[in-house]
């Protein structure tokens, strides 16, 4: 492989003894930040963050643990352990679903119902379908029509509608005879049914559509606001509305912060919008103002008090005050998270000439290294995460701790952790492992 680093840099691969390793067939995640499943020949268990089983029994199946408690299946049966690993139900369900908000869906004999954080069914088996609790009620299914149940096992609505929402702010949006309205929590039309289709928002306001036209509307003083061709959501307190193929802002009060002028707007972000006319955009505040001068040819939101705007087959990363944070070029995007940069400075037909591009990381705005790789993927670094995800041409990857900017050994697939920033997954050949920050295995 061409492969040429320039700078010195620290290889974790000579700390690493695979033979210790917890190898898995399939990735793994520590979900509830505790325990992740391990499977191996057809069966599986739990390992916490040290690499200690959870208990020593192996099963069929190994779901993910949330809320303290897991799915797991033995034969053609399931049942629920908790984070003792102890027995939280008998093995006596054709399919067990996740906890969520103290409750999960079980089936059974094409049936479905609810058990508690105990593991007892809070009602029979007898619905058809059953949705996730949220907002303090669950949508259940009797054949076509469906009602609501509260948390102590009471159907308090009856399943009546072509379609039920789940309640917000205890209300939810349903369908009767193909017409949306918004009933409260005692089942009591609380907006007509009048509409195609309904949206509820944050801050007590919904979306109301029909005839393709669309308004806001403020739930609790029931006052419905402008008639436009698109509405958006809102977004730092304003929403994009779009008049024949021209858009600007609503705010909470109803008003437009511009007149619809633009030819396309974007959502604000840390206060700051990006906004087109033809073929440029530029940035303005919430009052509608453009807040510095300059015409950029893309220009991508704000975030962490930097944005990426493109300029020609360039792009470049600048401040609130539009000034450039770095002064680099880059031949794609960019991408950054606090103090690290990385970002493409050649743009080589690399299935043509069979070349790697070469990508400059900076720290802090400092140039600190340049790697020749095949891509940095956007997918690859989660805010949250110490790692980023370098690809080379020969389709390994290698995990960049960005704290100690130490390289990984070179693996066949690396993901990211989504719940520990300190643990990755990655695949040697065609097993899975589990790594820390310095390069250990699980």
């Amino acid at each position: 492989m061409h492969f040429n680093i320039i700078f010195i840099i620290n290889v974790l691969s000579s700390f690493i003894n695979y033979g210790k390793c917890t190898f898995s067939d399939k990735q793994s995640s520590f979900h509830d930040n505790k325990f992740a499943p391990i499977f191996n020949s057809g069966k599986c268990y739990y390992i916490n963050i040290k690499g200690k089983l959870l208990n020593n029994e192996k099963y069929d199946n190994c779901e993910d643990f949330s809320d303290g408690v897991a799915a797991v299946k033995k034969g053609n049966l399931c049942g629920y352990i908790n984070n003792n690993g102890k027995n939280l139900t008998k093995y006596e369900y054709d399919k067990c679903e996740e906890f969520a908000y103290g409750f999960a869906v079980v089936h059974r004999n094409k049936y479905c119902s609810y058990i508690d954080m105990k593991g007892k069914l809070i009602i029979g088996l007898k619905f058809n379908k059953c949705d996730d609790f949220y907002g303090g009620f669950a949508k259940v299914f009797v054949k076509n029509r469906c009602g609501y149940l509260n948390k102590k096992g009471k159907i308090v609505i009856k399943p009546t509608y072509d379609v039920c929402h789940s309640f917000k702010d205890d209300k939810a949006i349903v369908r009767y005879n193909n017409k949306y309205g918004i009933i409260d929590k005692n089942g009591k039309a609380y907006i007509s049914f009048t509409y195609d289709k309904i949206k509820i928002l944050e801050n007590n306001f919904a979306i109301i559509s029909t005839n393709n036209k669309c308004s806001y509307i403020d739930l609790e003083s029931k006052k419905i606001y402008g008639k436009f061709n698109k509405c958006s959501e809102f977004n730092e307190g304003k929403a994009i509305v779009t008049i024949a193929k021209k858009c600007s802002y609503i705010d909470y009060k109803g008003k437009i912060i511009q007149p619809l002028i633009f030819d396309k707007c974007t959502d604000f972000s840390e206060g700051f919008a990006a906004v087109y006319s033809g073929n440029k955009c530029k940035y303005i505040n919430k009052e509608g103002k453009i807040v510095f001068n300059s015409k950029y040819d893309s220009c991508i939101g704000f975030k962490q008090k930097k944005a990426i705007v493109g300029i020609g087959e360039f792009y470049y990363i600048i401040n609130r005050k539009g000034k450039k944070v770095i002064n680099q070029k880059f031949t794609s995007e960019p991408e950054y998270n606090h103090n690290i940069v990385i970002g493409r400075i050649t743009n080589k037909a690399i299935e043509a000439n069979g070349e790697e591009d070469i990508f400059l990381l900076y720290k802090n705005n400092i140039k600190i290294k340049k790697y020749e790789l095949l891509y940095f993927s956007n997918d690859s670094y989660e805010e949250k995460s110490n790692f980023m995800i370098f690809y080379y041409l020969n389709r390994k990857c290698r995990l960049l701790n960005i704290n100690s900017m130490m390289l990984s050994d070179e693996y066949n697939e690396c993901r990211l952790e989504p719940f520990l920033p300190n643990f990755a997954n990655v695949k040697i050949k065609d097993k899975w492992i589990i790594i820390d920050k310095n390069g250990k295995c699980l």
